[in-house]
Parts: C-alpha cells; sequence; structure tokens
C-alpha cells in the first residue's frame, strides 16, 4: 500500500484520511471541535503513521 495524504489536528492529533484536495470550511474536528484551519496536511503510511508533514496550518 502507498503512503497518502491526511489531515492532523494540531490540537489533539486526530488524524482525518478523508478530503484529499482539503477540508470543508465547515469542518470540525471529532474529537475536539476545533475548525479545518487548526489542520495540517501530512503524509501517512498504510498503518496511519504520519510520515512527513506536508503543509503546517
Amino acid at each position: 500500500m502507498e503512503n497518502r495524504v491526511a489531515w492532523r489536528c494540531t490540537v489533539c492529533g486526530y488524524i482525518e484520511t478523508g478530503y484529499p484536495e482539503g477540508l470543508p470550511e465547515d469542518y470540525l474536528c471529532p474529537e475536539c471541535g476545533v475548525g479545518p484551519d487548526m489542520f495540517e496536511k501530512v503524509l501517512i503510511d498504510e498503518t496511519e503513521e504520519v510520515i512527513e508533514v506536508i503543509e503546517e496550518a
């Protein structure tokens, strides 16, 4: 399996694996409730471990 783009909440660390093109404006973290401006774009492996931060929040 190949690496893929995901979004990591910078507040609680929740990983959202949907939305490869970006989180919707009305998206809220299901763990802590913050909006998409508090997520950073990351690259994850098949175990959902973060390999690299692509774009900081």
